[in-house]
């Protein structure tokens, strides 16, 4: 796949149970599915012309559109009929007209949410970043995320510390919503 991070499938097992503690805790899992259609091309013109070369930029649109494998979540992931899956046309959840996400946790009361995804450093911390400016507590997890590098993944958690959002290990969040 055009978008793959080999790093993220290692974060998989912790995504897979932390999605079974905030269900065992009453909390939502949301699966985000990234989608590119035709008219990204125009409305995103400045990432599609100008961040990918030739080829990229034709695998990209072609597996990230709906119905294709780039655009299913991942088989490995522990998705059950009960989660949400929301569709985002932008690397952040959060950013107006990306996605249906801020309504959907208005509309359930969300005020916390746990990050995972991949890259770390690109649809991970868009989505973290802008879900702290809407006031969301944001808490990333460390081990739920996978960027190209760990230098990449390490340098990311480095600066969404410093004034974004918690960033916790897999462990501590299930030990937070089993107390």
């Amino acid at each position: 796949m055009p978008a793959e991070m080999p790093h993220a499938r290692d974060g998989v097992p912790n995504i897979n149970r932390l999605a079974a503690a905030f269900r065992a805790a009453g909390g939502h899992v949301v699966w985000i599915k990234n989608a590119i259609y035709p008219e990204t091309r125009k409305n995103w013109s400045v990432w599609v012309d100008n961040m990918m070369h030739d080829d990229l930029r034709e695998e990209m649109c072609r597996e990230m559109h709906p119905g294709s494998n780039g655009y299913e979540l991942w088989p490995e992931l522990d998705v059950k009929a009960q989660d949400a899956q929301i569709e985002k046309t932008r690397f952040s959840a959060f950013i107006q007209g990306s996605s249906g996400l801020a309504e959907y946790f208005e509309k359930i009361g969300v005020d916390t949410i746990a990050v995972t995804g991949t890259a770390t450093q690109v649809c991970c911390e868009s989505t973290a970043r802008d879900g702290m400016m809407l006031n969301y507590k944001v808490i990333f997890v460390s081990g739920g995320c996978g960027a190209p590098t760990d230098a990449d993944h390490n340098a990311t958690l480095t600066s969404l510390l410093q004034s974004i959002c918690d960033i916790r290990p897999t462990d501590d969040i299930i030990a937070l919503l089993d107390a």
